[in-house]
Order: structure tokens, then sequence, then C-alpha cells
């Protein structure tokens, strides 16, 4: 669900966002304490390479999206 009320997103857009914010949060796990240190682009391109999405569309998702529940 988007952090603006108001706005519908499709389910597949839905689910999409969902697995950003899986890989995402994988990916910090696996880099332990260290997550806060490295670079945010070095993760972003972790995510890119498990998504197949662009840089652009996964900071858009990690930064304006929630993970919906359910």
């Amino acid at each position: 669900m988007t952090r603006f009320s108001g706005k519908n997103r499709r389910p597949s857009t839905v689910f999409r966002d969902n697995k950003v914010h899986e890989a995402y949060e994988e990916i910090c796990k696996e880099l332990g304490e260290y997550s806060r240190l490295v670079p945010r682009l070095h993760i972003y391109e972790k995510v890119k390479e498990r998504t197949g999405l662009s840089t652009k569309t996964i900071a858009y998702i990690l930064n304006h999206t929630e993970k919906e529940q359910g």
C-alpha cells in the first residue's frame, strides 16, 4: 500500500513492490550490522540483480511504498 492515502495500485504492482521490500530486507539481514555502513546504491544493485528492475524504480518503491501485509 502506498504511503499516500487515496492511491490505489494494481495487485500485480503491490506484489512486485512486496518482492522488492523482501529482497531489501534479506540483503540487509545478510549484511548484518554493516548494512548501515554500506552505500544504498550497493544494496539497490543487489536488489536489481534479484528483481531485474531499474535502480530508480527500486528507490521509488523503497522510499514511497510500504510492504502490504496479507
